[in-house]
């Protein structure tokens, strides 16, 4: 009988799936929830991020609008604090630092100092920060006008007693990157007046501001406050061309240019018409463009039935030096009956020139 040989075949393994399968279909399962899950986090934590970034910028855009309207309505204080509240939401944001940058400009042009002892410092301390950091990532004209305005600042410390300050040395770095800088050429200008420097580099800084096109008005007013912070005759001559030239070029006065001018005139009521104004002023202004500048600017109060006498007889003296002979003469003449009213040396000059103004006549 033949001995049964055990069976040596492999177990017969149940249909169906295998263990390993199984179990790698579950790992399979699980992974693709997990990422399924882990997509769906990332969506709505993205979803959240941009829905926090639209809700940032939208406050970022509000507090630019507010500050802008504030700068626009000279509130400085107010609009600084508007840009520091969107600095806070996001300090790197291009356009609120822009225009803190041009907020700061603006407020050192229209600065107005305290009563302490030093009255412009806190403000310019607060300012200035924000310039140096512009500077960093500023070019060409942009940057020199950062550059200027810096160097306005040392300006202001300056009279605050920081004498140890240069404002000319900001004032030529922004230059040196842009010759025709309108606030370098207008700053340098004003500081080398102002220090007793060259007077003729002056002129020259003021022409190239002017012939940069930009800013007229902030020129002409640092003009202006330069050329009345001269004194003697070369300053009266300063201001009496500087008169002039806007006179020539149809610009409208200054506020202030008629209060400036009249003390020129003012100080030669007493004296004889053909010494006061000095010869050197005639000859940086002829007395016939003192004459067409005066009746420019004080039209109004010339024309007018009540015109001051003292204008009247400066109209008169004007003409006379200008050698309008009959009209300087009738104008003389008018003023007879308000003689009384006035200094009895004018008095005298008048009837003096009304008898040789008449000896003269054809």
């Amino acid at each position: 009988m033949t001995q049964r040989q055990p069976d040596r075949s492999p177990p017969h393994e149940p249909s169906g799936v295998k263990p390993p399968d199984r179990l790698a279909r579950i790992l399979k399962w699980v992974t693709a929830g997990t990422a399924i899950l882990t997509l769906i986090f990332g969506i709505r934590t993205l979803t959240n991020i941009l829905t926090e970034r639209r809700a940032r910028d939208t406050q970022i855009v509000e507090l630019l609008g507010i500050a802008q309207l504030q700068r626009e309505g000279l509130d400085y204080p107010s609009a600084w604090a508007s840009l520091e509240r969107a600095a806070e939401l996001d300090g790197d944001d291009e356009r609120v630092r822009r225009l803190q940058e041009d907020v700061a400009m603006n407020w050192l042009r229209d600065i107005r100092g305290d009563a302490g002892p030093s009255p412009f410092k806190t403000i310019v301390d607060q300012l200035t920060p924000v310039l140096n950091r512009g500077i960093l990532s500023a070019s060409g004209e942009r940057r020199a006008d950062l550059q200027a305005w810096l160097g306005w600042s040392d300006f202001l410390r300056w009279r605050d007693g920081q004498r140890d300050l240069d404002p000319a040395r900001r004032y030529r770095a922004a230059l040196a990157g842009d010759s025709l800088n309108v606030f370098a050429n207008a700053m340098l200008a004003h500081w080398l007046l102002w220090s007793n420097g060259d007077r003729d580099e002056a002129t020259r800084h003021f022409a190239r501001a002017v012939a940069s096109g930009r800013e007229l008005g902030f020129v002409r007013q640092l003009q202006l406050a330069a050329y009345s912070d001269l004194s003697g005759p070369e300053g009266d001559a300063a201001l009496l061309r500087f008169a002039n030239e806007l006179r020539l070029g149809n610009e409208t006065p200054l506020p202030r240019l008629h209060s400036r001018i009249w003390p020129v005139y003012y100080r030669c009521q007493a004296q004889d018409p053909a010494t006061c104004p000095p010869p050197s002023v005639d000859r940086e202004v002829s007395p016939g463009d003192q004459l067409a500048t005066f009746r420019w600017l004080y039209a109004d109060s010339l024309t007018s039935p009540d015109g001051r006498v003292a204008l009247r007889y400066q109209l008169a003296r004007l003409e006379d030096r200008a050698g309008m002979r009959d009209s300087a003469l009738a104008h003389y003449r008018a003023l007879s009956p308000d003689l009384s009213g006035m200094d009895p040396r004018i008095g005298a000059l008048v009837r003096s020139a009304i008898g040789r103004l008449a000896r003269q006549a054809p």
